[in-house]
């Protein structure tokens, strides 16, 4: 729910903190509007694989094929700007993007579950970008 938010009502909201989930498929090829976004994801979370996941009639989307649309939107090159270590957590850093609007996708070694330091680290990143 949270990308949808982000997505169809950008300026409702400041920035976009995901973790395991992303877009009901299919997933949109851009947004409403630019955001930034950092979104954490476990290595081995089987509840919410990386590549999505069937519930009853509806199809939770890939990670990938989201950061697709967040890029296009955002303006953003298809590789990231660099990759950085934060905490537990490997990202991946798009900070030059047209929209300078960054996007960070994050991974750490784990299922289902925040890392732990996850709620600092994030708003650490938010008051960057605000």
């Amino acid at each position: 729910m949270a990308f949808d938010v982000g997505c169809y009502l950008p300026g409702e909201v400041d920035a976009l903190f995901g973790a395991s989930g992303t877009f009901w498929r299919p997933e949109p090829a851009r947004c409403d509007g630019p955001l930034p976004v950092r979104y954490t994801h476990g290595r081995d979370d089987g509840v919410m694989p990386l590549n999505g996941r069937p519930i009853g009639a509806y199809h939770q989307g890939s990670v990938a094929d989201s950061f697709v649309a967040l890029r296009a939107t955002n303006g953003c090159p298809d590789d990231p700007d660099e990759v950085v270590e934060v905490g537990p957590e490997t990202c991946e850093l798009w900070s030059t993007c047209d929209s300078g609007q960054p996007l960070m996708w994050c991974m750490y070694d784990g299922g289902h579950r925040l890392p732990t330091g996850w709620a600092g680290r994030m708003l650490d990143w938010f008051a960057t970008v605000r």
